[in-house]
C-alpha cells in the first residue's frame, strides 16, 4: 500500500476544500484545491444536494486519513 501525509489548506463546506500532498522531508510536493462554485441555477436545488454528494466521500477520505491529516488554519 502507498500513502502520503496530506496537510489541509481550505475547507469552508460548499465553497472550497483543499490540501497539499507533502513528500519528502514532509516539503510540499503538489497542491489540490477544489472550488465549489453556482451553476447558475437559481432554484437552490444544487446547494441542497451538495451535501448529499460529497458528505460521504469526505467522510471516507477523514475516516480514511485520519492518522495522517495535519490541521492547518487558513
Amino acid at each position: 500500500m502507498y500513502w502520503t501525509k496530506c496537510t489541509i489548506i481550505a475547507c469552508q463546506p460548499g465553497h472550497e476544500f483543499g490540501f497539499t500532498v507533502l513528500g519528502p522531508c514532509d516539503k510540499p510536493a503538489n497542491t489540490w484545491r477544489y472550488r465549489f462554485e453556482p451553476s447558475g441555477n437559481d432554484t437552490g436545488k444544487g446547494r441542497a444536494r451538495w451535501p448529499a454528494r460529497w458528505k460521504p466521500a469526505l467522510n471516507a477520505f477523514v475516516i480514511a486519513f485520519e492518522d495522517r491529516i495535519t490541521p492547518s488554519e487558513t
